[in-house]
């Protein structure tokens, strides 16, 4: 586990508190900020983790990105301070295998792919640059840093707002 692997650049949507359930209930640890959060739980009233290869278009509410940690306990609820996101907001975090963009020429071989998140075993949480995915996953790479080997993603269809319009996408 590591705090800050994912941030919002720009284009957030505000702070709020998201509900969580107890771990017992959940079967979730507790949030630490950097990771991002999705709708679910019971009822879908709830924040969980996202988890790899995720979040994906038609599927998943991708909420945001926990800004404070989760304050439930094995029994008791809580709540995870969440920068919402949607449409316009762009997030940043570490290139899954930072060998693949840490050239001006490997970036660009992967502008506007369409990728997802990378979670490890250990809840660290990265960029999959090179997943290769079509457009039925959450994220599309709009920039990096190849010095830092950071990725830069924008928001899909995937989002608590929903869809700007209904476009077909495509690798």
């Amino acid at each position: 586990m590591s705090r800050g692997d994912i941030k919002v650049v720009s284009g957030g949507y505000g702070n709020r508190n998201i509900d969580t359930d107890d771990r017992n209930t959940s079967g979730q640890r507790a949030f630490l900020s950097g990771e991002c959060v999705k709708r679910g739980g019971t009822g879908n009233n709830f924040g969980i983790a996202v988890e790899n290869g995720e979040p994906e278009n038609g599927t998943d509410v991708f909420l945001g990105v926990v800004q404070a940690d989760d304050t439930s306990t094995a029994t008791v609820d809580g709540v995870v301070r969440v920068t919402l996101v949607g449409h316009g907001t762009i997030l940043e975090g570490d290139a899954t295998t930072s060998a693949s963009i840490d050239t001006a020429s490997e970036l660009l071989g992967l502008m506007l792919d369409f990728v997802a998140f990378d979670v490890s075993a250990t809840s660290v949480w990265t960029v999959d640059e090179d997943q290769a995915a079509t457009g039925n996953v959450g994220l599309n790479i709009v920039g990096g840093d190849i010095i830092r080997t950071r990725v830069f993603v924008s928001v899909g269809a995937c989002n608590l707002f929903g869809s700007i319009r209904n476009p077909v996408q495509t690798a």
